[in-house]
């Protein structure tokens, strides 16, 4: 058994809401036996707020069994007051570590997963210094908020790893 861990981004998924764009979310289900799903997710990855190309930040982490056949579903959902269902992916783990990057679907968007083993890297430390110059301060007027992100660019498509709370304030850390 080994420790693998999903990276999630998605492109053009439709518009959903009528006056900003979509919230997507992605949920991870197990299957216990032939057709029969967990009832609740084994894992859910964090809102992405009006954004229909989200790139998720928290990976989905999962134990895997190389002598098992590991299905999976991906479920996304557009969460807005009510969870709307955008679309779902199913497959087996084996299939997605197979690639390095796999891209599926094309009528409601594309799901792009990264899988890799995870290694021990609690021992690597990294230490970054961020600078910031002549950030645009938010005003009443404009609802954009300034934030910064870290992302890892495999294959040409940037995913994620971390990502700070917006902040309105000159002064933000």
């Amino acid at each position: 058994m080994s420790e693998v861990e999903l990276r999630i981004a998605i492109k053009n998924i439709p518009g959903l809401d009528i006056l900003s764009q979509s919230n997507p979310q992605v949920f991870l289900f197990l299957q216990k036996s032939h057709r029969i799903w967990d009832e609740y997710p084994h894992c859910k990855m964090e809102i992405v707020r009006n954004n229909n190309n989200p790139r998720f930040t928290m990976p989905l982490i999962l134990n895997y069994h190389f002598e098992e056949l590991q299905k999976i579903k991906l479920v996304v959902v557009d969460d807005n007051p009510a969870q709307e269902f955008v679309d779902k992916f199913i497959t087996d783990l084996g299939s997605i570590l197979g690639y390095l990057t796999r891209r599926v679907g094309e009528k409601r968007g594309k799901i792009i997963i990264v899988a890799r083993e995870v290694c021990n890297e609690n021992s690597r430390k990294y230490k970054f210094n961020i600078s910031g110059y002549n950030i645009p301060i938010s005003s009443l007027i404009s609802k954009e908020k300034t934030y910064y992100e870290i992302v890892r660019i495999i294959e040409e498509t940037e995913f994620s790893i971390y990502r700070s709370i917006p902040s309105s304030s000159k002064n933000s850390e």
